[in-house]
């Protein structure tokens, strides 16, 4: 194996949570990208929840997750402030899908809302231990 490839697989194991957490992000990401119509609750904000730039907040975001851990997190202000907008992002997913479900009473989205907060705390570990 290469030297390269070596240092890569030696940073993916150091940096495993971090690495989860930029997968979780980006196949969120490319959820709502697919479903346009996942938040329907309150309905002025549809169209700005609905957004695709959101979306695509969340794959960069995830991306650059990933980027980081993998080369080593040289920049430690960088990583925190990717940790830090992603806790953003993550907590502000979390509100809109916990409005849908005590005010849209649309109880099947209390999976995403359980997961959504495991994600979180994640992050918060992740920052916490940077």
């Amino acid at each position: 194996m290469s030297k390269r490839f070596k240092q890569l697989t030696k940073n993916a194991d150091k940096n495993f949570n971090q690495m989860l957490i930029g997968v979780l992000i980006v196949a969120i990401g490319i959820f709502l990208w697919a479903d346009k119509n996942y938040f329907f609750w309150p309905p002025q904000l549809r169209p700005l929840m609905n957004s695709e730039w959101s979306d695509i907040i969340f794959i960069i975001l995830g991306i650059c997750l990933l980027w980081a851990a993998l080369t080593g997190n040289h920049s430690r202000k960088f990583q925190s402030i990717l940790l830090i907008v992603a806790s953003a992002a993550v907590a502000m997913l979390l509100v809109e899908q916990l409005w849908h479900v005590l005010f849209a009473h649309k109880i099947e989205m209390i999976m995403a809302v359980i997961l959504d907060a495991g994600l979180l705390v994640m992050l918060i570990r992740c920052a916490y231990k940077n």
